[in-house]
């Protein structure tokens, strides 16, 4: 298990010699060449997906001032376009497994994106924001995202998951996040024969949850929590194999 230390990125002004981060439809996707592929077949997503999730936040009234908290932020995949939207030093990225940040940010297009946004990036296990937070209210995020992290977490991972995103959203924050679930959602997303009993993580196996179940230990932290199979479907177009079952859960006032 990695320790939880932080990693912030470069805090000077942007490196002019580097060339500027790749872009569609007028955001910043993740760039990928030989020096990152290694961690886009680890993560098994694309660029595409990531800018789908970063307009699912969008949809939910994401602005530039907000501040965003990623769980599994993984290669940047989601992270880069994020990065790109908010305001400088908004984002806070954890990721238990940092060669992925590293190899995003091997990229001179991806660095120089960081250099400019000034991003934190913090390296644990444990769904552990807490050092981005502090004794701050200000610094709590109005939104989290986390995608592909609770379908491969233990029952126990998922509450401790819950608990901890809570603590560190502001009143009113958004949790949006992805999860595999027992039953089908008519995609990919064939459902299981029942609940996982896995007690540990699994990857690259997946663990499955009733609905039921998400909903009762959800609602243990959060003021309301919706299903989006919109979610689903608007990511299954990007990739067919990007079926993961999707909610959204906000934190009371």
């Amino acid at each position: 298990m990695l320790n939880s230390d932080t990693k912030t990125a470069t805090t000077t002004s942007n490196d002019p010699k580097l060339p500027a981060a790749e872009r569609v439809e007028g955001r910043a996707i993740l760039t990928v060449d030989g020096k990152n592929t290694p961690a886009l077949w680890y993560v098994g997503t694309y660029p595409i997906e990531g800018l789908e999730q970063f307009k699912l936040l969008q949809t939910c009234g994401l602005k530039p001032t907000h501040r965003v908290l990623e769980i599994g932020c993984g290669a940047l995949v989601a992270g880069i376009p994020i990065i790109d939207f908010l305001d400088g030093g908004n984002y806070v990225g954890i990721e238990p497994n940092g060669w992925l940040i590293d190899q995003t940010r091997a990229l001179p297009q991806n660095e120089s994106l960081c250099q400019m946004k000034k991003p934190t990036f913090l390296l644990n296990d444990q769904f552990d924001a807490a050092a981005a937070v502090g004794n701050d209210p200000n610094k709590r995020f109005d939104f989290v995202l986390s995608h592909s992290v609770i379908s491969h977490a233990a029952k126990c991972q998922f509450i401790q998951f819950l608990e901890r995103t809570a603590n560190v959203l502001k009143p009113g924050g958004k949790l949006l996040f992805s999860c595999r679930l027992v039953e089908p959602n008519g995609h990919q997303g064939t459902g299981s024969g029942g609940e996982s009993t896995f007690t540990t993580w699994q990857y690259p196996g997946n663990t499955f949850f009733h609905r039921a179940t998400v909903i009762v230990l959800a609602k243990q932290h959060f003021k309301t929590v919706e299903e989006r199979p919109d979610f689903t479907n608007r990511l299954v177009a990007t990739h067919c194999s990007a079926a993961h079952d999707w909610f959204l859960c906000e934190r009371a006032q």
